[in-house]
């Protein structure tokens, strides 16, 4: 009972606390689809309080993808830690991971 009574709420919180994805992809420039097994050219921890509210974060990617010309996609998303963290903190602390994708 006791297992009970800390694995559900537990549970709750996680699916509370979700998941998201947000892909920008660049008309032209690359596929729509899953990049697969491709390292981003650039991996970034986004930091935000309070779920991120009335808060905004600026990549400059000019300088990631040389003159920004060559992006291809931009993926803003919560991975497995960045979910346990907003958890674990309910919100206060909210973390998201921001990848780069370039074409060379």
């Amino acid at each position: 009972m006791l297992v009970k009574s800390i694995i559900y709420p537990i549970l709750f919180v996680l699916l509370l606390s979700g998941c998201m994805t947000h892909k920008h992809v660049f008309k032209g420039k690359g596929p729509d689809h899953s990049i697969g097994n491709i390292k981003p050219d650039l991996r970034k921890t986004n930091h935000f309080l309070f779920w991120g509210f009335l808060q905004t974060r600026t990549l400059d990617i000019v300088f990631v993808c040389d003159r920004g010309d060559n992006t291809v996609l931009i993926k803003d998303h919560k991975d497995l830690w960045d979910i346990l963290f907003t958890s674990a903190t309910l919100g206060v602390y909210s973390p998201t991971t921001t990848d780069v994708y370039c074409r060379y």
